[in-house]
């Protein structure tokens, strides 16, 4: 028995909370044909949007965003 692993880099999704852009458009027919995929999602998913004390950005993901992660296979 074989079991294909995949596996990219850093991603980071809060840049389509926005739009209803697939980032993962023009790289899902090279992560689709595996049994495992990885990736490092580099933001928090949450729909939680209240500053943190002292902080001048918050890296935040909205909820809406995680389709794409199923869409593609994570």
């Amino acid at each position: 028995m074989s079991v294909t692993l995949n596996a990219v880099g850093n991603f980071i999704l809060n840049a389509f909370d926005q739009t209803d852009e697939d980032p993962f458009e023009f790289v899902y027919e090279n992560l689709k044909d595996c049994d495992i995929l990885f990736g490092n999602n580099e933001t928090v998913i949450s729909d939680y949007d209240v500053p943190f004390y002292r902080k001048v950005y918050s890296v935040r993901t909205s909820s809406a965003s995680a389709k794409y992660l199923a869409e593609t296979g994570f």
